[in-house]
């Protein structure tokens, strides 16, 4: 009993050292010790892959350029996460789970939709400005599908197609010509020109697109010559 109340004096009197000599460490190092707490939180951001701002919320000391370049190599770790581990392992089987299950109460066919993709959530932009100039720049050289620039945005092409067709219906029957309009308006601001307005209107109304019942040469000119 004896020994035992010794050893618990002797890790009391160690403690009380180690927190004594913590304290002196800690008072008189003045700039030290915030210079070790962030070292500590650059190496547990490192051991897991996000940023030191993501980790402690510290600016002081990042730039745009700085905040930008750790953004993105960050942004490329979570897309291998998500189109390596997340969508085939978990998102997919849950969608073929879920499909299965509806075949079998008869909500739909047992065969699934052709092009059926899972799109993760949007990255948030940096500098909104310079990435969608930029994004277009690279859409317009045909070094982006647009689908896939639709995709980074966290939408899927085929429902961004549809809203785009029926906010359109709704502006033309509402008689408005927004600036946003492609359509109408050029990238200058300017109205487009009556060429392409005309060309507009025909793809829109289908007025170019003979009927089906019409016969081939039902606007032909007559030949006086003709037999009957």
């Amino acid at each position: 009993m004896g020994r035992l109340r010794d050893a618990w004096n002797a890790l009391r009197g160690y403690a009380a050292a180690q927190d004594s000599r913590a304290s002196t460490w800690a008072s008189s190092g003045g700039g030290s010790h915030a210079a070790f707490a962030r070292r500590a939180l650059e190496a547990s951001a490192v051991g897991t892959g996000l940023t030191y701002d993501q980790v402690a919320g510290d600016l002081t000391q990042a730039n745009y350029s700085s905040l930008r370049a750790g953004k993105i190599e960050f942004r490329r770790l979570c897309e291998q996460v998500q189109y390596g581990m997340l969508i085939p392992m978990l998102v997919r089987p849950i969608a073929d789970r879920f499909h299965a299950q509806g075949a079998l109460l008869g909500l739909w066919g047992a065969e699934v939709p052709e092009g059926l993709s899972h799109v993760p959530p949007a990255h948030e932009m940096i500098d909104p400005l310079k990435d969608t100039t930029a994004l277009i720049a690279q859409v317009r050289a045909g070094f982006v599908p647009q689908p896939e620039a639709v995709g980074a945005f966290g939408y899927d092409f085929r429902q961004v197609v549809e809203m785009i067709r029926e906010a359109n219906a709704l502006l033309d029957d509402a008689g408005l010509s927004l600036d946003s309009d492609p359509r109408r308006v050029a990238k200058s601001g300017a109205a487009q020109d009556a060429a392409q307005l005309a060309a507009i209107e025909i793809a829109a109304t289908g007025a170019a697109s003979p009927r089906a019942d019409a016969p081939a040469d039902a606007g032909a000119a007559p030949n006086p010559g003709a037999t009957p």
